[in-house]
Order: C-alpha cells, then sequence, then structure tokens
C-alpha cells in the first residue's frame, strides 16, 4: 500500500493569472466538475462544461491517455490566451480557440467565486498537508538514523576490552644518561 507522502497529489483546480490592461483575470479548470472559467473581479466570470473532445481539439487532438498531463501543461506554462467581449470570453490556444458565455446571474457568479475559491483552498490543504508529511517523515527517519548510531555505538564500547582502550606505554623521552657516566671515577 502506498503512503500518504508517495502518492501523487491530484488537484481540484487549475489556474493562472494573467494581467489584461491593469485588470487581474483568472484562468482557471475545475477538475471535478471540467469547467473551463475566466473571472476577472465580481462582475465578470466566464464559464463553460467541457468535454474530452472538446478539449482535444482546441489542444490540436491531443490522444486521451495524454490529455490530462498536456492540459496541466498548458495550465503551468499559462498558455492559454483570451479576448473579453461584453456576453463572452474567447479563449485561444495556438490557432484554435473556443467561446465561454458570461455567467449572467448575481448570484451564480458569486457562486462561481466562492467555489473557485473554496477549490483553491482545498488544494492548498492538501498540498500543506502532503508537505508536513513528509518534513516528519525526514525528521522521524534523521532521529531513527541517529539512534542506530548511538546503538551501534555503545554496544561496539561494551564488546571492547579495557586493554583495547589503553594505550601501550612508549619508551622515555627524556634525557639518557650512561651508567658509567653517573658513577665518578678517580683520575689517577
Amino acid at each position: 500500500m502506498a503512503s500518504a507522502s508517495s502518492a501523487p497529489l491530484i488537484r481540484k483546480v487549475l489556474f493562472f493569472q494573467k494581467l489584461k490592461g491593469t485588470e487581474k483575470w483568472y484562468v482557471y479548470w475545475l477538475v471535478e466538475e471540467e469547467v473551463l472559467g475566466i473571472m476577472g473581479g465580481m462582475n465578470n466570470v466566464f464559464e463553460k462544461k467541457m468535454t474530452n473532445p472538446e478539449r482535444r481539439a482546441l489542444l490540436k487532438n491531443v490522444a486521451d491517455s495524454l490529455l490530462p498531463s498536456r492540459w496541466a501543461q498548458v495550465f503551468n506554462e499559462r498558455s492559454l490566451n483570451f479576448e473579453i467581449e461584453e456576453d463572452k470570453a474567447t479563449v485561444n490556444y495556438i490557432t484554435n480557440s473556443t467561446e465561454l458565455p458570461l455567467i449572467q446571474s448575481e448570484t451564480e457568479r458569486a457562486q462561481k467565486i466562492m467555489k473557485f475559491l473554496h477549490q483553491i483552498c482545498s488544494d492548498y490543504k492538501a498540498i500543506e498537508k502532503k508537505f508536513v508529511d513528509e518534513e516528519k517523515r525526514k525528521e522521524i527517519e534523521k532521529l531513527d538514523q541517529r539512534a542506530k548510531k548511538r546503538a551501534a555505538y555503545f554496544a561496539d564500547v561494551k564488546n571492547k576490552s579495557p586493554s583495547k582502550n589503553r594505550r601501550t606505554r612508549g619508551p622515555a623521552k627524556g634525557a639518557k644518561f650512561d651508567a658509567e657516566a653517573a658513577s665518578p671515577t678517580p683520575s689517577p
């Protein structure tokens, strides 16, 4: 069974921010609902539910098996461009495009914004939990290695005889005297 830290992180929303003039716009993809959207403030929310064939057509006929990774790459590279009109937004990728209608109802716009923020918060919590779990795992691993080293050291010290820890006495390093030179001899 894979641990939580080794399992891939599945994001619920892919998004990036782009500036159009002085306004900040957010291009997002709600993974579970399969909705592509553009949001600029409280009054400008454009959304469209996109099927896999529509996404493949927008990305120049990418294979079904490569579609999720290629779609995530497009968001990571911020490759989607868009043009805003009064009642629709046109999203462009290279030469292909799709139109997103403006959400007219003010309450529906507020719900969409709240859903977007909720998805971002849940993604953040998942990323934070994964990071904390990884840090805990590293700390436990470090403590475990330290305990193993200490146990090995103390086991080694217990098994050594005391004589192995003592140095042998070396030769004396002082002034050397001859035995004859030590006793005075009478001179004739």
